[in-house]
């Protein structure tokens, strides 16, 4: 399905699926860049053994543009502070989920 582009495919138990294809089907899915005027949030979902996935994305207008991710595992809170130390985001707000 992946290679086919199809975002739904045919995913058992899919609770998004027939969401996002219809966002898909709208065009509302495609690059966007960042924009410094607006500040970056994220998104963290924390794990260890787990992956730990983190997304950035702006609150533009009435839009949420999401201007990259990160997935790691096995990997301690220190090191994903310090990745977002490293990406230098002004006005970062957390919200833990």
């Amino acid at each position: 399905q992946e290679y086919e582009c199809s975002f739904t495919g045919n995913i058992s138990g899919s609770i998004y699926g027939e969401l996002v294809q219809d966002i898909d089907d709208k065009g509302q899915i495609g690059s966007v860049p960042y924009d410094p005027a607006y500040p970056v949030s994220t998104a963290i979902d924390l794990g260890f053994n787990d992956s730990t996935s983190i997304l950035f994305f702006q609150k533009v207008n009435h839009s949420i543009h999401i201007i990259d991710s990160y997935e790691n595992n096995n990997q301690a809170l220190p090191h994903y502070v310090q990745l977002i130390k490293d990406k230098q985001l002004i006005n970062l707000e957390l919200n833990l989920e």
